[in-house]
C-alpha cells in the first residue's frame, strides 16, 4: 500500500468540536451559549432571522450572519436544498467509538480490513501516553444491511449493546 501525498491528521471529533465552543466562550462568556435549542427554520433579512423550539416556547433571533453546522437531517439543511429530497442511504450501519489501546505498526497506522458488505477501520487519535504507551483509538465497525431490515437511518448520537455487531465480526 502506497502513503498518500498530503498529511492526515486525526483527532476525535468530540475534542475538534470543543475548541470552537472554548473560543466563543472565551470572546462572549458563557451566558451567550444556549443549548437545547432546535433550528426550525430561518428568513433572510437585511441580516437572517432564526426561528427557534425551545424548551420554554419557540422563539426567534436575528443576526447578521447565520453559520449552520447542519447535520444530513436537519432542518435548516432541508430547507436551503428542498428539492434534494429526502438523504439516500447506501444500506451501510456504521457504529463509532474509541478504545485506549496500544497503537500499531508506526503508531499513525491505520488498519482497513473487510470488504464491501462488512469492514473494520481502526486509527490512533491521540499520541501514545509517555507512562502507559497506550494510545486513543478510534474504530468504525460497518455492516452493509438490507434497508429492508428496519434499521435506523441516522443516529450519530446514540447508544448501541455491542452484540448488535460483534458476532458478524467473529471471525
Amino acid at each position: 500500500m502506497t502513503d498518500y501525498n498530503w498529511l492526515q491528521y486525526s483527532l476525535h471529533r468530540g475534542k475538534l468540536q470543543m475548541e470552537p465552543y472554548k473560543t466563543l466562550v472565551k470572546r462572549v462568556g458563557p451566558d451567550a451559549i444556549h443549548t437545547n435549542h432546535a433550528a426550525k427554520q430561518y428568513e433572510n433579512t437585511d441580516g437572517v432571522v432564526l426561528h427557534l423550539n425551545c424548551p420554554d416556547g419557540a422563539t426567534t433571533t436575528s443576526s447578521k450572519v447565520l453559520l449552520v453546522a447542519y447535520g444530513i437531517n436537519s432542518t435548516i439543511r432541508v430547507q436551503m436544498y428542498s428539492s434534494e429530497g429526502e438523504p439516500v442511504w447506501n444500506d451501510c450501519v456504521l457504529w463509532h467509538a474509541t478504545s485506549r489501546g496500544k497503537a500499531f505498526r508506526t503508531g499513525a497506522s491505520m488498519i482497513l480490513a473487510g470488504y464491501n458488505d462488512i469492514r473494520f477501520v481502526a486509527y490512533p487519535i491521540t499520541e501514545p501516553d509517555a507512562e502507559t504507551g497506550e494510545a486513543e483509538i478510534n474504530w468504525i465497525a460497518e455492516i452493509r444491511r438490507d434497508p429492508g431490515e428496519g434499521w435506523l437511518k441516522a443516529g450519530y448520537n446514540t447508544a448501541s449493546d455491542i452484540n448488535t455487531f460483534l458476532p458478524t465480526f467473529s471471525n
